[in-house]
């Protein structure tokens, strides 16, 4: 719907604060609160509000906004629970949503901004906005303002609409105006709004430049020059759609143009079914395969309807489905030609720019007018050059390059928005997949998009994959940078030969100790065993402060265990009050079967990183803080920490033979009895813990008087 030219707010409609305090907005919902710009501070509100905050992809699968917005701010959780009930914010009578600093952070995801708009929301206010969120609020026809219009607003004035879209260029003037993309592209279609056109001198342009120059609707050939900044309307040759997102294009054109809506040069424009191909097989994914086959069902519902390319799953004799393959790896080879602007709902959309084309992705609004109407606006970004020259070295890949553009220049961000452009020498030394990594990474640059040289080699390897194309009509194509053309990022010379191998290379393949071929088995027998020497080693040492380790051959319980729970000793010290002890834990085995021992050995682990565990059932009152757990029965008699008997008492945890932490047996063990400690223990510090066991018991605890 079309803005008015004052904007006011609607009488009984209400505000809502997102605050940084959680009850304050469970006041607002619940209509028990009312609050006033006035009486809060912009710190007052939430900061960097995440798209992933406000539709969870869980949301996503739902293609229509009346639905994703039933569960607006999903994502919201406090204390395990969700801020926003379902159908809070629509059933809120709210029409100003407000927030602080950076609003609509994270990913680029559409849903974002219909969530609030199918929820009543007409105006958005913080102190700025993240700029594909923001571009999709003006798509979406939702005005952005300020808190300080806020604050004129509830005191009742009226906002000039030109106060809303005063910084935009003459095009998104225009959208704004209409009230978002759609409403705007039927004026276009009916003649009702001139379209501005940039009038330029005769300059030397960058390959992105004179893309789009190419494809400007309205202007003369002789008149078909643009400079970085310059706002235009431009044809749309082709582009794609996936199973995640045709679902809501095809909703969204048979909302607007009806149900027997066309689309523009079908043959150019394809479907894909590659995003959830793989759902039925992921677990988290089976609550939604009821929401995932319908949007697979839609996918298929546009495709008869449109009559576009179809890259659908293809079902197997056996069961299964199989896609055709990944959509703008697909794309490059059956759909982009040279010189091409192509447009899609896919973020590695920039990969068409081996062919020679500009391509990048945008959301289903877009492409959904795009699709239907033929053209889209687009607001010419600068470009940066890099100028290949040299061989890669062996090893060495396209991605080694674009990590060290990665490094040297997305870091510093002289990429950022910008049109990446490959030339040189070195580019015709790449294959067609290296350089189609070169524009796939663009995305990764945070760039705009990408646009790589074409060759003799491309045109080639366009018409081995698409026989019968006229290759003569392709060459007329391809597009070169001028010679004095303007790089606002400026030109940059990338020796392929000096790019090292930035790739860590695996543990398999890093060098060790020269071994011999009939030296490996044993020299891996040995560095199995270096473990159990160094712990040897350990344990020799701690003999001298009086500490004594549990042999390594109890048995413990004689339940049998399935083969994949079986477990082997693991000695580490727990720290306790004034001493430290080594006591057994278990953990799976590494190398050889635990059946195939009939001694578990011990193996040391990192120490410092272990801690006690609990008991299980504790009884209130009982100190157990400091006390140590075996986490293995041991048979009785089995001494793990000697002192004099006449000092300490046997504390036994039994679960199912109802004795618990705390008995005192003074005297006799639990079937085993105590017994007399052997000599070797009578010197003994009276401090030091001890455990005895039986083999019926299950958990065992030594402690000493005062405990």
């Amino acid at each position: 719907m079309k803005p008015p030219e004052v904007v006011t707010l609607t009488p009984g409609k209400r505000v809502l604060f997102l605050t940084k305090d959680p009850e304050l907005i469970r006041r607002q919902l619940s209509g028990e609160l009312d609050l006033q710009m006035k009486d809060l501070r912009v710190e007052d509100l939430l900061d960097d509000i995440n798209t992933d905050a406000m539709t969870p992809a869980w949301v996503c699968f739902d293609y229509k906004p009346e639905d994703i917005a039933r569960n607006a701010y999903a994502g919201l959780i406090v204390n395990g629970e969700r801020l926003f009930p379902p159908d809070a914010l629509r059933n809120g009578n709210f029409e100003v949503i407000v927030s602080g600093y950076r609003k609509g952070v994270g990913s680029s995801r559409e849903t974002a901004t219909q969530c609030e708009v199918f929820s009543g929301i007409k105006l958005a206010v913080a102190v700025s906005f993240a700029p594909i969120h923001a571009g999709n609020n003006i798509n979406q026809g939702l005005l952005m303002g300020t808190h300080e219009m806020l604050a004129r607003l509830q005191a009742g004035e009226g906002v000039a609409l030109r106060e809303f879209y005063d910084s935009y260029d003459p095009i998104t003037q225009l959208i704004i105006q209409w009230g978002g993309l759609f409403p705007f592209s039927k004026a276009v279609a009916r003649g009702d709004v001139q379209l501005p056109v940039p009038h330029n001198a005769p300059r030397p342009m960058t390959m992105g430049e004179k893309i789009l120059a190419r494809h400007m609707r309205g202007v003369a050939e002789d008149a078909r020059y643009v400079k970085p900044g310059d706002a235009v309307v431009v044809d749309v040759d082709g582009g794609y759609t996936h199973e995640f997102t045709t679902a809501q294009v095809h909703y969204f054109l048979s909302q607007e143009y009806g149900p027997d809506y066309t689309i523009t040069n079908p043959q150019k424009f394809a479907v894909f079914e590659d995003h959830l191909i793989y759902a039925d097989e992921v677990t988290k994914m089976r609550p939604f395969m009821d929401k995932i086959q319908t949007l697979r069902d839609m996918q298929r519902d546009y495709q008869r309807h449109t009559a576009c390319r179809d890259f659908s799953a293809v079902s197997l004799a056996e069961g299964g489905n199989v896609s055709p393959g990944i959509c703008h790896e697909v794309a490059r080879e059956f759909i982009i030609d040279p010189g091409d602007l192509i447009q899609a709902t896919d973020s590695h959309t920039c990969m068409g720019g081996v062919n020679n084309a500009l391509a990048w992705g945008v959301g289903a609004t877009e492409y959904a007018n795009l699709v239907h109407s033929g053209f889209t606006t687009v607001e010419v970004s600068e470009s940066i050059r890099f100028e290949l020259t040299g061989v890669l070295q062996a090893n060495v890949t396209a991605k080694d390059v674009m990590l060290h553009i990665l490094l040297h220049y997305a870091k510093p961000q002289l990429t950022l928005d910008r049109i990446m452009e490959f030339t040189g020498p070195g580019v015709r030394t790449l294959s067609l997949d290296e350089r189609a990594t070169l524009a796939n990474m663009a995305t990764e640059c945070s760039a705009r998009t990408a646009v790589v040289e074409a060759d003799e080699k491309t045109l080639e390897w366009i018409a081995a994959m698409r026989p019968g194309i006229d290759v003569e009509s392709l060459r007329a194509r391809v597009v070169s940078p001028d010679p004095d053309a303007e790089y606002a990022g400026g030109v940059h010379t990338i020796a392929l030969d000096e790019i090292p191998a930035h790739g860590r290379p695996s543990r398999r393949s890093r060098p060790r100790h020269p071994v011999r071929p009939h030296q490996r088995r044993a020299h891996r027998r040995r560095r199995r065993g270096e473990d159990r020497h160094r712990l040897r080693r350990l344990l020799h040492r701690r003999q001298d402060r009086r500490l004594s380790l549990l042999p390594p051959g109890g048995q413990g319980s004689r339940r049998r265990r399935p083969a994949r729970r079986r477990r082997r000793e693991i000695l580490h010290p727990v720290r306790l009050p004034g001493r430290r002890k080594i006591r057994p834990r278990q953990r799976p085995p590494r190398h050889l079967p635990a059946r195939r021992r009939h001694r578990p050995q011990p193996r040391l682990r990192r120490l410092h990183r272990l801690r006690p565990r609990r008991l299980r059932n504790r009884r209130p009152g009982h100190r157990q803080r400091h006390q140590p757990q075996l986490q293995r029965t041991v048979r009785t008699g089995q001494v793990v920490a000697g002192l004099t008997a006449d000092r300490c008492r046997v504390c036994v945890h039994r679960d199912h033979h109802g004795v618990h932490a705390g008995d005192v047996r003074e005297g006799e063990g639990t079937g085993g009895g105590v017994g007399k400690l052997p000599d070797r223990f009578d010197d003994a510090g009276a401090t030091d813990p001890f455990v005895l066991c039986d083999e019926r018991d299950s958990v065992v605890k030594g402690c000493r008087d005062d405990e």
